[in-house]
């Protein structure tokens, strides 16, 4: 046996389990292993952050049927004057199953903001529980497909800012909204 086919063999071997990986699987460990605390910085339990998953892809679905992976980027907690809390904002995160099987399609068009769509940002208002959605404030397409990173900010109880731009400061974006509890 040659030694070219003798190293690409091993080389198989060796990277066989990521050849293999379910990319689904993947990108949900990822999120799922930084997944943020709850509103008294205590970990929330797995049925509670599969429940709230499960919420996030039912409002994700509604722009995009095809997404199925999801993350939960930040969770903030809102307290009124007397220190309670009155419910939380969420950002999460939609991925479509296979995003290498969407950047193929891809090449067979020429329609970015097709792609763009696989890749879904929103950012809800649930309740103190984290159980019940009480309103999707936004969803939107990523600007920069698989770089682009969003962060929110409560500016008080009411007020919210969103933010966004590309790994290199580009497709910068800045949404304000309200929120009435």
């Amino acid at each position: 046996m040659s030694t070219r086919l003798l190293a690409f063999l091993l080389f198989l071997l060796a990277f066989q389990p990521l050849l293999t990986l379910n990319a689904a699987q993947s990108e949900e460990a990822f999120y799922d292993s930084r997944f943020p605390r709850d509103c008294s910085r205590h970990e929330i339990p797995a049925p509670l952050k599969q429940q709230m998953k499960a919420t996030l892809r039912s409002e994700f679905k509604k722009q995009n049927a095809e997404i199925e992976q999801i993350g939960v980027l930040d969770i903030q907690c809102v307290q009124d004057s007397k220190r309670q809390v009155l419910g939380a904002i969420v950002l999460g995160y939609g991925l479509v199953r296979d995003p290498i099987q969407a950047h193929v399609l891809l090449g067979k068009s020429i329609d970015i903001q097709t792609l763009l769509k696989q890749e879904q940002f929103g950012v809800f208002q649930f309740d103190a529980s984290f159980i019940r959605l009480r309103k999707t404030i936004t969803t939107f397409p990523s600007q920069r497909w698989l770089d682009y990173q969003v962060k929110m900010e409560l500016q008080s109880v009411s007020r919210l800012v969103v933010s966004g731009q590309g790994s290199y400061g580009d497709s910068r974006m800045r949404r304000e909204f309200s929120i009435v509890w």
